[in-house]
């Protein structure tokens, strides 16, 4: 089994497999009632300012248009050469869209 995860999940993976590769997790605007909608469809296309709350320090958090290009090209940098029998996603776009091209159920 290989993992393609990022972020936390990627961190908490590692400690507990070996196969584990990491790839540019994919955020929206979120507080503790959801995702606030009107920041992330501005972020869609354009760099916006977050407060990390574990840094404690403002940062600019890229567009999810970038981070979904550059997690698409992190899984392709690897899935070809494991060639999979099988791809199991949690309806990760960029996985499935790779699954599909390269012809893996």
């Amino acid at each position: 089994m290989f993992f393609f995860s990022g972020g936390k999940a990627y961190d908490m993976l590692q400690k507990e497999f070996k196969n584990v590769y990491k790839i540019t997790p994919i955020s929206w605007y979120e507080n503790a009632y959801g995702i606030i909608t009107s920041a992330s469809l501005i972020n869609l296309f354009f760099p916006l300012p977050l407060f990390n709350l574990e840094r404690n320090k403002l940062e600019i958090k890229n567009s999810n248009a970038w981070e979904t290009i550059h997690r698409y090209y992190d899984l392709r940098a690897n899935i070809r050469d494991i060639a999979p029998d099988l791809l199991i996603s949690d309806g990760d776009i960029n996985a499935l869209r790779l699954a599909q091209h390269w012809s893996f159920p």
